[in-house]
């Protein structure tokens, strides 16, 4: 997914345990990227992308989960959300798999430490979900004004449009003119899954920037 991800751990668990299901959350990261990563040639959405006209492409539940999300949020906004890129509709999960990636790491570790007290932070670029009552450090101050988030599950993510476009030239294009934004923004947003967060800063830098 063409970023670093983070993963800390901390509770009732011995530190090969805690490492254990660190491995595990990469994993589950790892899997997603397979899937879903437009720059693998045998991914699902690279192989959709591949297919001809009315040909049948098998493809994984998580990414059809994935893929269901997204036409429900492009109906939701009215259009803003759109995985599709170019004049050719080539798809592209990059703005909505990253958050799933992280939902899913979030969602093994809770497996695998069933039955045990665990807080964490999994951070893949900016995406983050932090759940648990031990306090990891996290370099921000997360609130709603009137009481701390930590010691809740909580998502949040970010997305910029940056005056230099180097490092990110197609990253916001409002569809389905495939213009990218120039305005220069941020957008951060809480949800209750980081796959909600990723796809709603698009929606919020598309709606409201020219």
């Amino acid at each position: 997914m063409g970023t670093y991800v983070e993963i800390t751990l901390a509770g009732n668990a011995s530190a090969d345990l805690l490492n254990a299901w660190i491995t595990g959350g990469f994993e589950a990261v790892a899997h997603v990227d397979r899937l879903m990563s437009i720059f693998r040639p045998d991914s699902d959405i690279s192989r959709l992308n591949a297919a001809l006209p009315g040909e049948r492409i098998p493809i994984h539940p998580l990414t059809q989960k994935v893929l269901d999300v997204a036409k429900d949020l492009h109906n939701l906004s009215g259009g803003i959300f759109d995985i599709r890129c170019g004049s050719n509709g080539t798809l592209d999960l990059g703005g909505i798999a990253k958050g799933f990636a992280v939902d899913q790491a979030v969602e093994k570790i809770q497996r695998l430490a069933k039955g045990y007290r665990i807080s964490g932070v999994v951070n893949a670029g900016g995406d983050l979900r932090i759940w648990g009552n031990d306090k990891i450090p996290l370099g921000i101050r997360v609130s709603d004004r009137q009481h701390s988030l930590i010691g809740r599950s909580i998502a949040l993510a970010t997305s910029t449009v940056r005056r230099d476009e180097t490092l990110a030239a197609a990253a916001h294009l409002r569809m389905p003119q495939g213009i990218p934004l120039q305005k220069p923004k941020t957008v951060t947003v809480f949800a209750n899954h980081c796959l909600m967060a990723d796809a709603l800063t698009k929606v919020l830098l598309l709606g409201t920037s020219k």
